[in-house]
């Protein structure tokens, strides 16, 4: 007899609420994060094993882009599975959308992406 394994229903709500670690108002940032969290929402994918083990969170994901590249880095982590899959879609962004709309070289970025199950 084999084994049937019934997940429930899984739905996943991404938020994002990307802001500039140096500029309160933020207004010259609006573009890079709006590249960023659009690319991140298309992309991300929640693990398999991260749902199975109902791991959730919110992973901050912080980053700077200087000479055309893109540095991210988890600046507050929830578990290795979904840390790594929020780098992941950062990391992967299209750097030539991120050139055109930044004007802030070397500024640090902050983008929470937040993991949930329902």
């Amino acid at each position: 007899m084999k084994n049937l394994v019934v997940l429930p229903l899984v739905c996943v709500i991404i938020s994002f609420s990307a802001f500039s670690a140096g500029d309160p108002s933020a207004e010259t940032c609006v573009n890079t994060t709006e590249v960023i969290k659009n690319w991140v929402e298309e992309i991300l994918e929640y693990p398999t094993l991260a749902i199975e083990r109902r791991q959730e969170g919110t992973v901050q994901i912080s980053f700077t882009i200087k000479d055309g590249k893109i540095n991210a880095w988890v600046s507050e982590g929830v578990c290795k599975l979904l840390d790594n899959a929020a780098l992941e879609a950062v990391n992967n962004t299209p750097l030539n959308q991120l050139i055109l709309c930044s004007d802030q070289e070397g500024e640090q970025f902050t983008l929470p992406v937040k993991f949930r199950l329902i």
